[in-house]
């Protein structure tokens, strides 16, 4: 899900009228929350919640109650779904924003080792944990 820019957004305003509203809303609506956006991202992949979960490392239940709203987030949690979901970079900062949280800083060595794990194709959680500890570096909890 390719969202567009703000002010993209913000410069397609300026010269929409009300009865344009509807065509705008349709083509430009994106989900706001966090679940709902991760959610839209798996349908795209083809990943069902429970290859997401599996991945992410996170008990089940646990799991599902966040993706369902019942309990909310830590950034790690946050991180670890969309990780798991095989997310992009920018996928996972838009998750992480959406949910209240800062996006993955370069200049955290932790962040900065999670993003090249995203690039370098590392699916599980697991596998990224094993790797932050190799590093010295807190695993997701």
């Amino acid at each position: 899900m390719t969202e567009r820019k703000t002010s993209e957004l913000k410069g397609i305003l300026r010269s929409s009228k009300v009865e344009d509203w509807d065509q705008f809303s349709k083509e430009f609506s994106y989900p706001l929350d966090w679940r709902d956006y991760l959610l839209s991202i798996l349908k795209e992949k083809g990943m069902d919640k429970s290859e997401c979960i599996k991945n992410s490392g996170l008990e089940i239940h646990y799991a599902y109650q966040i993706l369902s709203g019942v309990r909310n987030p830590t950034r790690d949690k946050i991180l670890a779904l969309s990780f798991g979901g095989g997310l992009g970079l920018d996928e996972i900062d838009r998750c992480l924003e959406k949910g209240g949280f800062q996006p993955l800083y370069p200049k955290n060595p932790r962040d900065a080792l999670i993003a090249c794990a995203v690039n370098s194709g590392v699916k599980k959680v697991v596998d990224l944990n094993i790797l932050l500890s190799d590093k010295g570096l807190s695993p997701l909890e």
